[in-house]
């Protein structure tokens, strides 16, 4: 059982981290206004409307990645709290393969059949259809870093080191 020192220490770690989190958040709602802004004033409105299709998309891989970041982070500090860092590794290893692997997965479908990826958003019959699949080929190439940028983030918050935390969200805001 956890004694109430461990659980001091895991619940200290816990709240150190919630401003990268809220950092993270706000750094993908800032990229959606960019995005739109930039989409809808110097391509045109059909474009911005193109990002809007993406959206569900967007919200799948967000979903997937908190569900591994947030599962990862919780057993990572559930370790380490227990001062066992083999563990703590080997979870933040299973996390660097999950998220990349499905990273790949999805960069894969974007790049190479954005069709099917674009048929969750759109049907094939949409004037837009064919906007989306340029859309989506573009953002193939960023979808692993995106990821593992997240997930990575988080980690460095984990080994006390918020600055270059800190440095990346900045790189990824810019």
């Amino acid at each position: 059982s956890i004694n109430r020192y461990d659980e001091k220490i895991t619940r200290r770690l816990f709240f150190s981290m919630v401003p990268i989190q809220i950092l993270m958040v706000m750094c993908g709602g800032v990229n959606v206004i960019i995005d739109s802004a930039f989409a809808s004033n110097l391509i045109g409105p059909q474009a911005m409307a193109v990002t809007g299709l993406y959206w569900p998309l967007c919200k799948v891989l967000d979903t997937v990645n908190a569900l591994i970041f947030c599962g990862a982070q919780l057993m990572c500090g559930k370790y380490l709290g227990e001062n066992t860092v083999k563990r703590a590794r080997g979870v933040f290893t299973l996390d660097m393969l999950l998220i990349t692997a499905f990273g790949i997965i999805a960069s894969l479908m974007f790049g190479f059949c954005p069709a099917v990826a674009a048929i969750v958003c759109t049907g094939p019959s949409n004037h837009l259809f064919s906007g989306l699949l340029s859309y989506l080929k573009g953002l193939s190439t960023g979808v692993v870093p995106f990821l593992l940028g997240t997930q990575l983030t988080a980690f460095l918050q984990l080994e006390k080191k918020e600055k270059l935390g800190y440095i990346g969200i900045a790189g990824m805001f810019l």
